[in-house]
């Protein structure tokens, strides 16, 4: 079983791709600011977090040790 993590790219080389491409949906911009929470643990980590997904769709990611 080998996980696998995709980004789109570096997520602070696409941020004016993304505040364009979102403006005009707040959904959508939420949805690229919670993939970018992830990308800033890996970044700031240099491990894989855990992910789960709480009640409101929202990934959450976490300390893959606790």
């Amino acid at each position: 079983r080998i996980p696998v993590h995709i980004f789109p790219g570096r997520m602070q080389s696409l941020q004016p791709e993304l505040e364009r491409f979102s403006e005009s949906n707040s959904i959508l911009q939420a949805f690229w600011q919670n993939l970018q929470e992830g990308f800033a643990y890996f970044e700031r980590e240099h491990i894989l977090p855990k992910i789960t997904v709480d009640g409101h769709g929202r990934y959450v990611f976490s300390d893959p040790l606790l």
